[in-house]
C-alpha cells in the first residue's frame, strides 16, 4: 500500500515538472512574440515621422 502510494507521488512529481516545462515553454515563446511586435511598432512610429 505504502510502497503504491510511493510510486504515485513520484510519477506525480514527474507529471507536475514536465507541465512546469511546457508552461515554462510557451511563455518564452510568448514573451518572444510580445518583444517582437514591440520591436514592430517601435520601428513603425518611427518610420511615420
Amino acid at each position: 500500500m505504502i510502497n503504491n502510494s510511493k510510486k504515485r507521488l513520484e510519477m506525480d512529481k514527474a507529471t507536475v515538472r514536465r507541465f512546469q516545462a511546457e508552461t515554462e515553454r510557451r511563455r518564452n515563446e510568448l514573451r518572444r512574440k510580445i518583444l517582437a511586435d514591440e520591436a514592430k511598432v517601435k520601428q513603425f512610429f518611427k518610420e511615420g515621422r
